[in-house]
């Protein structure tokens, strides 16, 4: 056999996006979701809708674990998450958190903190 050493691969890293990062568990191990955002108008709302799911999901579960019914009745949770949630044998993975990081221009990463405005807050608690 012989092993031959390849040009150096280079890997883009992001720049100037949000990344929603969502942990599940459940029966068969914990799992990982993992979206990006540019930073635009457009994208943005679109995190925020993703925010206001995942709010929404942490307080109809306080403890994350849906019941057999899974998350389905929640608004939105079919058009955003449905697709990307583990589901095996119909026993559904329950959030185990979920946090936001922001990579600037030069690829350098940070901790995003979200502060709810008064129109989250409503959309959450209806």
């Amino acid at each position: 056999m012989n092993i031959i050493i390849g040009n150096k691969v280079r890997y883009k890293k992001p720049q100037n996006v949000y990344v929603l990062l969502i942990e599940t568990d459940g029966e068969f191990g914990s799992h990982n979701i993992k979206l990006s955002f540019n930073n635009n108008e457009n994208d943005i709302s679109s995190l925020r809708n993703y925010i206001i799911l995942l709010e929404k999901i942490s307080k109809e579960y306080l403890d994350g674990k849906p019941s057999n019914k899974g998350y389905s009745h929640i608004d939105n949770f079919d058009n955003l998450l449905s697709d990307k949630w583990f589901v095996y044998n119909n026993m559904i993975d329950y959030l185990r958190s979920y946090s936001i990081r922001y990579y600037n221009e030069n690829s350098e990463c940070y901790k995003v903190n979200i502060t709810n405005d008064e129109e989250m807050i409503k959309e959450i608690l209806k």
